[in-house]
């Protein structure tokens, strides 16, 4: 299973196709004396996807037979419903599902769930189905970014229901409260196969893992991989490998 962080999972095959590839198809303009600059010179100019495309899709096949370690930031009740059920995209039928259930859970009357339940199908409806957004999952690669604003922590754990309940329910003071004030800030570890990202994902993640070996094999320096992104399908509870208090 390739771990992002720890760079001795990554596979062999990958090493030796992408160093011979660039040995043979790239010559280092000397002249770039900044490390990251080099970097992306020779990946955005001189490895471009569109004129190197059949270079990505050997690296997507070679990332297609493993594992990926990725993390996901949220704020749960509690912990049952990821160890029951995984994680799950956030199809209007699963976040609604969950937020009814908090509400219950919250000891919040039948009429006031019917409120906000209508409040966050209509912001729903306006983030989502209306820009026929798919449902999807976010994570991030490596607990490096936790502190970071890049892997959203402070963002997805301020409270139960995420981003959409924080827009929908703000000016319900009595419930948002509640979302903020109960339940557990969490980072979900899990793993999926690589298969399973969007086309669109695997081939900027391809790009990451030329920028890694390209960086150390023949600029002699370092590149850590870090990436957000998302997927559209769920994460079955056995790829669920750890739940990490956030915080």
């Amino acid at each position: 299973m390739i771990d992002v962080s720890e760079t001795n999972t990554f596979p062999k095959e990958l090493k030796i196709y992408i160093n011979s590839y660039v040995k043979i198809k790239i010559k280092i303009d000397n002249k770039f004396i900044n490390k990251s600059q080099h970097i992306d010179y020779i990946t955005e100019n001189c490895l471009y996807y569109s004129e190197h495309e059949s270079f990505y899709r050997s690296i997507i096949e070679i990332l297609e037979k493993e594992e990926i370690l990725l993390y996901h930031a949220t704020k749960i009740l509690t912990r049952e419903n990821v160890l029951r059920n995984g994680l799950e995209v956030n199809s209007w039928e699963n976040y609604s599902a969950i937020m009814l259930n908090v509400f219950k859970k919250l000891g919040i009357s039948a009429s006031e769930i019917d409120e906000y339940i209508d409040l966050l199908d209509n912001r729903y409806k306006r983030k989502y189905k209306n820009y026929n957004r798919n449902p999807h999952l976010c994570f991030f690669s490596d607990m490096e970014q936790v502190d970071g604003e890049s892997a959203g922590c402070e963002q997805f754990c301020e409270n139960i229901g995420g981003e959409l309940a924080r827009q929908a329910l703000f000016g319900k003071h009595s419930i948002y409260k509640l979302l903020k004030e109960k339940g557990e800030a969490v980072i979900v570890k899990f793993k999926i196969s690589f298969k399973d990202f969007p086309e669109f994902s695997k081939e900027k993640i391809a790009g990451y893992f030329v920028k890694y070996y390209v960086a150390k094999y023949w600029l002699n320096t370092s590149y850590n991989i870090h990436f957000t992104d998302m997927i559209e399908k769920n994460v079955e509870r056995n790829n669920i490998l750890e739940i990490i208090t956030y915080r």
